[in-house]
């Protein structure tokens, strides 16, 4: 069994190596239903040991990054299984949640764990405590509400419908509406990507942002290209 044979080669293998592996099982597991299974199956019986090296200050910043992008894949991959899910955050006595929470708190941190800290918490609706079905349960689409730990957990749908209704509202009027569907998915896609926290992540989402309204506002032009000059020649 490969994965097995990953799994079992994490105890012998340099920092490095490991950080290989753990990202190489979190592209596998979420290749298929059949593949996440068998990973999570086989990785339990050590997910404990790679939670306290999560816990760990000397565990190097890099293999954090790379175990909580594995666990952050197996939690993708159950889905809606809210019970599942809620399960695996808690095989630790300390609770994932509570570990991720330190984490984000602690000065030893980077912007690559940032973005898997995020990551964490939009999958599991964590923020301090709680968890995902509290968080988009429909009855409570007021912000915050509380967890079950009794912590808040800022539910984000009921802007998020916002957000889409007001989308549907500006560009309802275009011929092209129903194109720019898949457009406005790639857009949020594409969101994802972008830094989180720090410096960098301020300056990104600035620049994002200066340059919607300069597109809105700059000499428009058919030519794609000349468009994108002119913006830039503002921006810059």
């Amino acid at each position: 069994n490969i994965f097995r044979a990953l799994i079992s080669s994490l105890n012998f293998l340099s920092d490095l190596q490991k950080c290989y592996t753990f990202e190489l099982l979190a592209g596998l597991s979420l290749t298929s239903d059949g593949a996440h299974t068998k990973i999570l199956t086989t990785f339990e019986p050590s997910i404990r040991l790679w939670i306290d090296k999560l816990m760990m200050g000397d565990t190097p910043i890099s293999l954090k990054v790379s175990i909580l992008t594995l666990f952050n894949a197996l939690i993708k991959g159950m889905g809606n299984n809210y019970e599942k899910q809620l399960e695996f955050r808690q095989m630790h006595s300390t609770g994932l949640d509570n570990i991720v929470f330190l984490l984000a708190s602690s000065k030893d941190i980077n912007e690559d764990l940032v973005t898997q800290i995020d990551l964490y918490k939009q999958l599991t609706g964590f923020l301090n405590g709680g968890d995902n079905q509290d968080a988009y349960d429909e009855d409570n689409v007021d912000s915050p509400v509380p967890g079950r730990r009794g912590v808040n957990v800022w539910n984000m749908q009921k802007e998020v419908d916002n957000i889409m209704k007001k989308c549907k509202r500006l560009c309802s009027g275009l011929r092209t509406y129903n194109n720019l569907i898949p457009i406005f998915k790639d857009i949020i896609e594409h969101l994802s990507l972008v830094f989180k926290g720090g410096v960098v992540a301020m300056n990104a989402w600035t620049l994002i942002d200066d340059f919607i309204k300069l597109v809105g506002t700059t000499e428009s032009t058919s030519n794609k290209k000349r468009m994108c000059k002119n913006v830039s020649q503002e921006l810059f």
